[in-house]
């Protein structure tokens, strides 16, 4: 483990593959826990993923590496979609996360959605933001205090 830390993911590679040559190659109906089985596709998920896997250059960036964060990301998801009397249908389930995903957007999408679905559904233009109304010589510091 400690090569792939070292970003040496070939390293592992060409330990496994010595392995896999004194185990010799699975049977084609081997069972999936079998040692040979295990170290076939060990080999082959690090040779595909080997481009990915640079952990030292993540490490020196800062770059969380752990998968921590998509678990507790999960278990939220899963929580407010599966527990207890909570029923969704597929497509209001699917509505309610696209929804959760909009909200956490960078790009923040949902102003433009409701602008484009009034359009759609009245072919009318959405209203536009209304103005703040300002008197003339009033500062605006003035203003905020008389709001409390």
């Amino acid at each position: 483990m400690n090569w792939a830390w070292q970003g040496k993911v070939e390293r592992v590679i060409a330990e496994l593959a010595a392995r896999q040559s004194e185990l010799d190659r699975p049977e084609k109906e081997e069972p999936i826990t079998s040692p040979r089985q295990i170290v076939a596709e060990a080999i082959t998920y690090l040779q595909n993923q080997q481009s990915r896997i640079r952990y030292d250059e993540y490490r020196r960036v800062g770059l969380p590496i752990s998968s921590c964060y998509i678990e507790s990301t999960v278990k939220q998801v899963n929580a407010r979609m599966k527990d207890t009397e909570k029923f969704w249908s597929p497509r209001g389930g699917e509505a309610l996360l696209q929804l959760r995903a909009d909200y956490f957007s960078d790009n923040a999408p949902m102003p433009q959605f409701w602008s484009r679905r009034q359009r759609q559904q009245t072919g009318a233009a959405a209203p536009q933001k209304q103005k703040t109304y300002k008197p003339q010589g009033v500062p605006h510091q003035e203003l905020q205090s008389n709001k409390k």
